[in-house]
């Protein structure tokens, strides 16, 4: 079993939302994968398997607003 991953073959595995500190299970951990935090709706993405380690992944479809000293008016 080449896709496997050594420990998580038994089922989800929870991991800690960087943003709301909620509980987040991880059905299938691999490392680039996005899914929403049940908790607060933030994109997370799986950054590292051993430990599993979460962050807040950026939509790529979001436009970020720019700075209030950036805009121009």
């Amino acid at each position: 079993m080449l896709d496997t991953v050594l420990g998580y073959d038994d089922g989800p595995v929870v991991a800690a939302c960087p943003t709301c500190g909620g509980v987040v299970e991880v059905p299938a951990p691999a490392e680039g994968t996005t899914f929403d935090c049940p908790n607060c709706d933030e994109l997370l993405m799986v950054t590292d398997l051993e430990p599993l380690t979460l962050a807040v992944a950026s939509d790529p479809d979001e436009v970020a607003f720019p700075d209030p000293d950036e805009r121009r008016e």
